[in-house]
């Protein structure tokens, strides 16, 4: 995981069970992704300070506040995470977190991780609003054709936004430092994979 430096990448999607709302990690990358450490609590953890003040957030070892954190494996030393939101809706939170005591998030990594949750904005409400274009009622063939559309809805945002990092890192490309100009890379090389995210959470 080269995005922003990280060590693990994840969208944690607000969920309710048994009567009481939690956030639950739907797409998993990096080291943690074989360390699956489930859910927290709506009311009290990262995700929920960012979703409650509805902006970017960065946090310096978590587990001393969120104690439940010390469990996690391997070791969070820092956070970065901003709000996932559809229109006024807030489904949950996209983050990244370091594992090395020695890597350090900045203002550059708080804007890649914007433009990744733009990216994922988009791509959600294509997807949602295409794929609700031709309701059940008119068959499965409908359905098919709806999943086609909104499929390409999805791959047309992606397309989209990395022809837009594509263009700032060849206008901007002396002024760039080379971390900065593979922090780009990276970002729009994540953009492959995220269109199969937002159709497992739509």
């Amino acid at each position: 995981m080269t995005l922003c430096r990280g060590g693990s990448a994840g969208v944690s999607i607000i969920e309710e069970h048994q009567g009481e709302e939690l956030f639950r990690p739907r797409a998993l990358s990096g080291e943690m992704a074989s360390h699956p450490w489930g859910t927290t609590p709506r009311h009290f953890s990262p995700c929920a300070m960012v979703v409650d003040s509805n902006s970017l957030q960065l946090l310096s070892d978590p587990q001393l506040h969120y104690r439940y954190l010390a469990e996690v494996r391997p070791k969070i030393f820092e956070a970065l995470l901003i709000p996932f939101t559809s229109g006024a809706r807030t489904l949950g939170t996209i983050w990244v977190v370091t594992h090395d005591a020695t890597q350090h998030f900045d203002a550059e990594d708080g804007r890649l991780l914007a433009d990744l949750g733009k990216f994922a904005w988009a791509s959600y409400q294509a997807y949602v609003t295409h794929s609700r274009a031709n309701p059940g009622e008119h068959g499965a063939r409908a359905d098919v054709s709806s999943e086609m559309t909104a499929a390409a809805a999805l791959d047309a945002a992606a397309r989209e936004l990395r022809e837009e990092l594509w263009q700032e890192l060849h206008w901007h490309a002396q002024a760039l430092s080379d971390a900065d100009k593979e922090r780009l890379r990276s970002l729009i090389r994540l953009m492959d994979g995220l269109p199969a995210v937002v159709r497992n959470i739509a």
